[in-house]
């Protein structure tokens, strides 16, 4: 794919999605399978603004490939109000687990999940904007998550990319935050600690060049999978989009056709887009917790 066209398809993406999806924030529409989502979103009433809270009905959501079947994604939701993330763990193509809840002391309005210690096994961080932290969870192999690490943050966050930036088989957190100057990254560092790495978008600060060098593989094969369907073949190709999205941006980003305020600000759509398609794929009764039959695992400090 050219450069041009990877310019135009990005762009396509984030904008027509966008309209699509920016209408009235009423309910989330139920998703039951792909067959017919074409001609359901075309009555979808969600609101991209649901990117950036979580303080309503509408909970932050993001995906993570399940423990127990590779083929199968989980889904990780944010809710500020109950201050607690909720794991649906997938069993089938449309088919989750009663919830797992993790319970914090203060409220998330993000979470993402990823492998970000590399051994396998999904973990999630989430943000608590009352609390101005990231706080990260790993992955007990177990079926529970143990909080390993809190990170204070400078900036209240806006929305943030999960992707292996640097191809090393452990995925970070790319944060956007309120200042248009200042955005920054959390992953695991060689020595085994999490770390908060700091850059500037705009003139002044850090030195871009050092402190953004990312690797952006090859592109993303978003064929429809014949294994899955339902649910799961819906989450699965806007990951896929988000993830071929991500890697245009960074094509661009790094054959210095974007600068990096371009990039940061792609990235950002990127996952908005994302998130209000994978909201469209899931059933309203899941959105609000599915069974009343929970696991409460862990509190946070």
């Amino acid at each position: 794919m050219n450069r041009l066209a990877l310019f135009f398809s990005l762009g396509l993406w984030t904008t027509a999605c966008g309209e699509e999806h920016a209408t009235d924030e009423a309910t989330a529409p139920q998703r039951a399978s792909v067959t017919d989502r074409a001609d359901e979103q075309k009555s979808a009433t969600l609101s991209l603004s649901v990117a950036t809270t979580s303080k309503g009905s509408t909970p932050h959501v993001h995906t993570g490939v399940s423990d127990t079947d590779e083929d199968l994604l989980d889904v990780y939701m944010a809710f500020e109000s109950e201050r607690l993330v909720r794991v649906h763990r997938a069993t089938g193509d449309s088919t989750f687990d009663d919830p797992i809840e993790v319970r914090m002391k203060h409220g998330p309005s993000l979470v993402f999940s990823g492998d970000f210690d590399g051994d396998g096994f999904t973990d999630f961080m989430a943000y608590a904007p009352d609390s101005a932290s990231i706080i990260i969870y790993e992955n007990d192999a177990s079926g529970g998550y143990d909080r390993v690490d809190t990170l204070r943050v400078t900036e209240a966050v806006t929305q943030g990319a999960m992707w292996d930036f640097d191809l090393d088989g452990r995925d970070s957190v790319r944060f956007s935050t309120e200042s248009d100057d200042i955005a920054f990254e959390i992953g695991q560092a060689v020595d085994g600690d999490y770390e908060l790495v700091e850059f500037m978008t705009s003139d002044g600060g850090l030195d871009t060049e050092d402190t953004v060098l990312d690797e952006c593989g090859d592109e993303p094969d978003c064929a429809e999978d014949p294994t899955n369907s339902g649910i799961q073949e819906c989450l699965r190709a806007v990951d896929c989009r988000r993830d071929k999205c991500y890697w245009a941006a960074c094509i661009l980003y790094s054959d210095s056709l974007w600068d990096l305020p371009r990039y940061t600000g792609a990235m950002t759509a990127c996952a908005t887009v994302a998130l209000a398609e994978r909201l469209a794929c899931i059933p309203a009764p899941l959105l609000k917790g599915g069974s009343t039959s929970t696991k409460t695992l862990s509190k946070g400090r």
